[in-house]
């Protein structure tokens, strides 16, 4: 609901509003509460998706219990309901944070979600710039909440997609979109890892241990070495990308 209310705050009166989801991410569901407050215009289901349209109304309905209300965590940060681990850090993320070296240099953080990671990255004050990579839109905004850091760069984009050049790269790949483990996505994001790096660059990777990203790290870096196994996570740390940029 807290999308819908912000498609809402976003489309002029008379715009056309498109809702597509997962019968088993429960769309069904917001689909139930949102007739209540607007006409529908159509619909469409095919396998286990749902599609919805609607006309923004003149006056649409009090939106503003749709919106997620932030919540405040320790050291500080700030999270919102339905983005990634919005209860505080995943444990392959803190791992990763305690395992970090001193960085230095232009630095990605792929896949930054609201900002854990990239404030302990930018405690190194030899990091001249930090690019945050997000693609869910309200986490990245979280993020510029939690990191008001004037080296900070928040790119919304699918980090699968990113150009650039960089020093470093550090990621905490997902490894999924629905219920079930998809090791491909986790994959893609290494690939892309080696394709923005110098040919001097290093990517500092964390991961559930029953992910197997080793065989594609080997085949898009010359060294790769596992610095940690713990808790069920592996910490990589990958250098000299065979898709490094000149």
């Amino acid at each position: 609901m807290a999308l819908i209310a912000s498609a809402m705050d976003n489309t002029a009166e008379g715009g056309l509003i498109i809702l597509d989801g997962d019968k088993t991410d429960g769309v069904e569901s917001v689909i139930k509460t949102l007739r209540y407050h607007v006409a529908l215009e159509g619909s469409y289901s095919k396998a286990h998706g749902k599609l919805v349209w609607f006309i923004r109304p003149l006056r649409p309905p009090n939106i503003d219990e749709w919106r997620p209300k932030p919540a405040h965590l320790e050291n500080g940060f700030t999270t919102v309901p339905g983005i990634f681990s919005a209860d505080g850090a995943d444990r392959g993320s803190r791992l990763l944070a305690e395992t970090l070296p001193e960085l230095s240099g232009k630095v990605a953080d792929l896949g930054a979600g609201w900002g854990y990671l990239s404030r302990h990255i930018l405690l190194s004050p030899d990091v001249v710039r930090l690019d945050l990579i997000e693609a869910d839109h309200t986490a990245l905004e979280m993020a510029k909440v939690n990191v008001p850091d004037q080296r900070a760069v928040f790119k919304w984009t699918d980090a699968r997609e990113v150009e650039g050049s960089y020093d470093v790269v550090v990621t905490n790949p997902p490894f999924h979109t629905s219920r079930q483990p998809d090791p491909v996505i986790g994959q893609a994001f290494l690939k892309r890892a080696a394709a923005i790096l110098q040919p001097k660059g290093e990517a500092w990777i964390v991961a559930n241990r029953n992910l197997p990203y080793e065989q594609t790290l080997g085949r898009v870096f010359k060294d790769v070495d596992t610095v940690l196994q713990q808790n069920g996570y592996k910490i990589f740390r990958a250098r000299k990308p065979k898709t490094a940029n000149a």
